[in-house]
């Protein structure tokens, strides 16, 4: 625990010298021991990419989850889990040649470099640069099992999904809600324009369909851990 004493000074220097310098030091051991949370738990304002109006292209942000405009030419990039920025493609995060925090002529507090944006140079470019496209991250997959402790949470069905949309990109995104086990009807295979078996397999998934009104279709997530046979799937809205 840090206890400030108005009137104690150290190597000469004054109160307010040594109130910087414990300062400093706290910040210095947040963002020492910071971490960054699973992206499916961070609230990203916008979530799209498409939202923002970016000069260049677009990147992530600090923790690598939430779209960000990258750093353009002459505008400064790096630090700390990059917070200062990322530069945008064909752009180099030079660094600066100074690396330390002064807080007087005799004391300083070494910092990740932070750089300026400018163009590559023949060499490869350095860290802190723009990814080259900005790749959506995804919610949690859509799983019996993790919809069973999280009946309401959205989730990723790009492997469960029965209709894909393409309005929803590659996560296609939905709700556990809309998801379900569903009986997979052991009916006839045909081969192609066998018409005569494809009206036999139309009865048959006509016939093994459940009936809303009798609510065969209802689904309790409690079942999940006893559920042994059919095949979870979602629905997802459709596309505006």
């Amino acid at each position: 625990m840090w206890i400030l004493c108005t009137q104690c000074t150290f190597s000469g220097g004054s109160p307010t010298l040594l109130f910087l310098l414990m300062t400093w030091t706290v910040l210095w051991d947040i963002v020492w021991n910071f971490q960054c949370p699973p992206c499916h738990r961070l609230h990203c304002s916008p979530r799209r990419a498409s939202k923002l109006q970016c000069k260049g292209g677009v990147t992530t942000g600090v923790c690598g989850c939430c779209p960000v405009c990258a750093k353009q030419e002459g505008e400064e990039c790096g630090g700390h889990y990059a917070y200062r920025g990322k530069c945008d493609r064909n752009l180099d995060c030079v660094l600066t040649t100074t690396t330390s925090a002064v807080i007087s002529s005799t004391h300083t507090l070494q910092t990740e470099p932070v750089g300026i944006c400018k163009k590559m140079t023949k060499k490869p470019a350095r860290g802190h640069q723009a990814d080259a496209t900005f790749v959506e991250f995804c919610r949690p997959p859509c799983t019996a099992e993790f919809c069973s402790h999280h009946p309401r949470a959205l989730c990723s069905a790009s492997e469960v999904v029965e209709v894909i949309n393409e309005c929803q990109g590659r996560c296609q995104h939905t709700s556990c809600s809309a998801c379900s086990f569903q009986h997979v009807p052991n009916c006839p295979k045909c081969r192609k324009n066998d018409f005569r078996c494809i009206k036999k397999f139309g009865k048959c998934i006509r016939k093994q369909a459940c009936s809303v009104r009798k609510k065969t279709c209802k689904f309790s997530f409690k079942q999940v851990a006893n559920q042994t046979s059919g095949k979870f799937l979602c629905k997802l809205p459709g596309c505006l």
